[in-house]
């Protein structure tokens, strides 16, 4: 089985729709949950936005509060198993007020929404409210059904 090589990797993961976000919570429990991301430099961004949930202050901020160790993974599946892949980003996150009281934290906020928004339609109109999660990439795993020199898919 192909591992991936780093840049292929990178571009995949990049170019996905959605990701699932795994975080730790303080009992050392995993907490999985699938989300839209973007690419801001060497980090990628996904923010708290307004689609329903119980609160602004979900899980995944309180286990980023207590671990910052988080992974991220995109895959693609296809009944053509030639086809598969997935690739995984390991790394620490950290989160971004909507509120900050310094300049240079609003600022980075506005431009992770700002790479969102570029990214996903439904952000145009209607962008997050909510914190933004920031995640640092500190290894890139990927794996694919068929060898790289293949004509890619």
């Amino acid at each position: 089985m192909p591992d991936m090589r780093q840049d292929e990797a990178r571009r995949r993961f990049a170019e996905a729709r959605i990701a699932r976000l795994a975080t730790v919570d303080p009992g050392g429990r995993p907490h999985l949950v699938p989300l839209v991301f973007a690419r801001r430099g060497d980090d990628f961004v996904t923010a708290i936005d307004q689609k329903p949930k119980r609160s602004q202050q979900v899980r995944r901020l309180h286990n980023i509060a207590a671990h910052s160790a988080v992974c991220l993974l995109v895959d693609e599946y296809d009944e053509d198993w030639d086809h598969l892949w997935w690739v995984r980003a390991d790394g620490d996150a950290r989160t971004v007020p909507p509120d900050a009281s310094d300049e240079e934290t609003r600022d980075e906020y506005a431009a992770a929404i700002e790479v969102l928004r570029q990214k996903y339609p439904q952000y145009r109109d209607r962008p997050p409210e909510g914190p933004v999660i920031v995640v640092t990439v500190l290894r890139w795993t990927g794996w694919r059904a068929v060898p790289e020199d293949d004509g890619g898919r």
